[in-house]
């Protein structure tokens, strides 16, 4: 699964990223995004190569995701490490993205969170939003929900960065 949504928002590229930098924001503003705890940093902190090419930045979350179809709920406990995180510039673009970064050395599905914001073309700025999960367990119960809750997201998001 791979999918992306827009959420538009009135506030500026730099408010916005600011909410969307921080994992603990999501659970106000996406719905199976349902809990998001601190977690140990890897190993020392600072930045730490996964030895699969990318950087991270020492930060992780526990992260606690909720499905509900009909009388059914699944939940699912991810620890995510953030692995980018670019500022928005002078052309106000930025990109933050979180990805799945356990320790116990077993292999696990991919999990990743990327957010890219850039300004609007009319006023405020825009969050282009990606979930990718190369899994099959979670793939139906996310899909429709993120299709359903796009909408109600992008409301949320607004309305917490316009309170910030």
């Amino acid at each position: 699964m791979d999918k992306t949504f827009i959420l538009e928002t009135p506030a500026t590229s730099t408010d916005l990223f600011e909410i969307v930098s921080d994992l603990t924001t999501y659970p106000q503003w996406i719905d199976f995004v349902h809990k998001v705890e601190g977690a140990a940093s890897d190993q020392s902190g600072g930045n730490q190569h996964s030895g699969d090419g990318d950087q991270r930045d020492g930060q992780a979350w526990w992260v606690t995701l909720r499905a509900r179809l009909g009388p059914l709920a699944r939940s699912k406990r991810l620890r995510m490490t953030r692995t980018e995180c670019t500022p928005p510039g002078p052309d106000g673009l930025g990109l933050v993205r979180f990805e799945r970064h356990e320790l116990d050395g077993r292999d696990h599905a991919d999990w990743i969170l990327e957010v890219q914001v850039q300004p609007s073309t009319d006023s405020g700025s825009n969050a282009h939003c990606r979930l990718a999960y190369n899994g099959t367990l979670w793939t139906s119960p996310l899909e429709p929900l993120l299709d359903q809750g796009a909408n109600e997201s992008a409301d949320r998001l607004a309305a917490l960065v316009v309170a910030s």
